[in-house]
């Protein structure tokens, strides 16, 4: 899920996976007052998206290690309408994605060291930070250490929020910390329902 920038709460943007793996993933815009759906694209990529971000000019999918960008003014197009990225940029990471400001973060699911139901990894996961320029253009900016199973992820000035996951049958954990590598500082641990996956903080 995605939204606005900040001062623009009025819609919310999901992502809907394709039913099959050659299909085409579909944007659903969501009304925050009524929560009825306004309207739905489908995105010219196929298979399933990692996650979905919006600058102040820009929509951003991450996907198969690339972030798609698409302007934000072809979304007053009618239902129906195929999306069509302008530009593709190679990054890090693309099982998720979220923007704060205009600075993009992907990262990575890993289960390093998860154990259980989930097969762990050696290697930790982390989240990349690419600033977006005016033209559109992204440039590396930071990484940082992140929680194993990330599914999604929310920024604030000061504190990350992760949302972790993996199987069907166990809780979620959401984790809000400083803005900094997982681990250091102080963290709280949320248990929530099964399959936590996107955040957002709306005002």
């Amino acid at each position: 899920p995605g939204r606005n920038q900040p001062g623009e709460h009025r819609l919310l943007l999901l992502l809907q996976a394709p039913r099959v793996a050659r299909g085409r993933s579909r944007l659903a815009v969501i009304s925050r007052a009524t929560g009825a759906r306004t309207a739905w694209y489908t995105l010219n990529s196929t298979g399933h998206v990692g996650g979905l971000a919006t600058t102040s000019k820009y929509l951003w999918v991450a996907q198969n290690g690339k972030l798609w960008r698409y302007s934000r003014s072809k979304l007053t197009g009618g239902s129906g309408t195929a999306l069509t990225a302008d530009k593709g940029f190679n990054v890090s990471a693309s099982s998720w994605a979220v923007a704060y400001g205009e600075t993009v973060w992907v990262g990575s699911f890993g289960t390093w060291g998860s154990g259980g139901s989930c097969p762990s990894s050696s290697q930790r996961p982390r989240m990349y930070g690419y600033a977006v320029s005016d033209a559109g253009n992204l440039t590396y900016r930071a990484s940082y250490v992140i929680p194993p199973r990330t599914q999604g992820a929310a920024l604030t000035s000061g504190k990350f929020v992760f949302s972790t996951s993996c199987g069907r049958d166990n809780d979620s954990l959401l984790w809000v910390g400083p803005a900094a590598n997982f681990g250091s500082g102080s963290w709280r641990k949320i248990v929530a329902p099964n399959m936590s996956e996107g955040m957002v903080i709306a005002n």
